[in-house]
């Protein structure tokens, strides 16, 4: 199960260099999960789970591409995003599904943004501190990357954006200061009128700056994957957002899919490969915007006439089909 998303810091982005398609092409708006890059994540999808390719999701359905997303991704674990409801927490085993399928044509081309350099990549003349990537892509920077899940929770806490501090007196009513790497920072403590359920988040303990500890709001489900990349564990299929892996593996944390049928009336996919839900064929591509042929298991583009009509986000970019092969 094996491919991507972005930040907007990023999630309009996470459309953008890829061409994303919206309206009926709700079923994998992760579109190319395959031609993203990997960075900011989302629910339970690794950025293994993402190819490295872009800023946004390619137009089509990828049933290879989740928590969020970054990645640099193309896309937003990605990551990820329609809704599932239910709270089955069936785990699955990727391992049992291989591509006996005729995967429509060997090619790797999408419709998507393609730059030339960095000044391309600006978004109605503002710089979004994206940068032109070697493969024609705008893409921000791998912040996603991590060497622990201590590096994840971090960076889903947000600990070190809070103001800094020296003492306790320094912070807000509602916050405290703990102590990061020898500096200070003001970050949501659980109060009378704010509880860390309400920020989605649980207690914490942390240490503050004056010595002992204090009990924080922060994350404690974003997990550091084997890949090196971010991502938030999903613990039921309702965290699950990407049609591509619709099924939380609860004993990993990530969303997958274990088989075939796991990919039942999603658009643009009808077989189980690797974890995720991919085309097996052309026909399976007629339900997806920009998209007419499978390409390795994701629905992709023959000819520049079938990107008619994708939106241009970045303000230098050209619309094409290119090939990511």
């Amino acid at each position: 199960m094996h491919h991507l998303r972005l930040h907007w810091t990023l999630p309009a982005l996470l459309c953008a260099a890829l061409a994303c398609t919206g309206g009926d092409n709700e079923g994998d708006s992760d579109a190319t999960t395959n031609a993203t890059s990997g960075a900011t994540a989302t629910t339970g999808v690794s950025a293994s789970q993402t190819s490295d390719t872009s800023t946004g999701s390619a137009s089509g359905s990828s049933g290879t591409e989740g928590s969020s997303s970054d990645a640099s991704t193309s896309a937003s674990s990605a990551s990820a995003s329609a809704t599932e409801t239910g709270t089955t927490t069936a785990t699955t085993n990727t391992s049992n599904t291989t591509d006996t399928t005729d995967s429509g044509g060997d090619g790797f081309s999408f419709c998507a943004e393609v730059c030339v350099d960095d000044s391309d990549c600006t978004v109605d003349g503002v710089d979004q501190g994206l940068h032109c990537g070697d493969n024609g892509l705008c893409a921000g920077e791998n912040n996603g990357i991590c060497a622990d899940d201590m590096d994840c929770r971090l960076l889903y806490s947000g600990w070190d954006k809070g103001d800094p501090c020296n003492a306790q007196g320094d912070c807000a009513v509602t916050q405290g200061c703990i102590e990061l790497e020898g500096a200070g920072y003001c970050v949501f403590i659980p109060s009378d009128f704010l509880t860390c359920e309400d920020l989605n988040m649980d207690e914490v303990p942390m240490p503050a700056i004056e010595g002992g500890t204090i009990q924080v709001c922060g994350n404690t489900t974003a997990i550091c994957t084997d890949d090196k990349y971010c991502l938030i564990a999903c613990q039921s299929n309702v965290d699950c957002l990407s049609p591509s892996f619709p099924v939380c593996n609860t004993n990993t944390g990530l969303c997958e899919c274990g088989q075939d049928s796991d990919c039942d009336g999603i658009p643009g996919t009808s077989v189980c490969i690797d974890g995720a839900c991919r085309c097996g064929a052309d026909a399976d591509c007629e339900a997806v915007a920009n998209a007419d042929v499978c390409n390795d298991g994701a629905c992709g583009c023959s000819g520049l006439r079938v990107c008619d009509g994708v939106d241009q986000t970045f303000d230098g970019t050209e619309i094409a089909c290119k090939d990511f092969g």
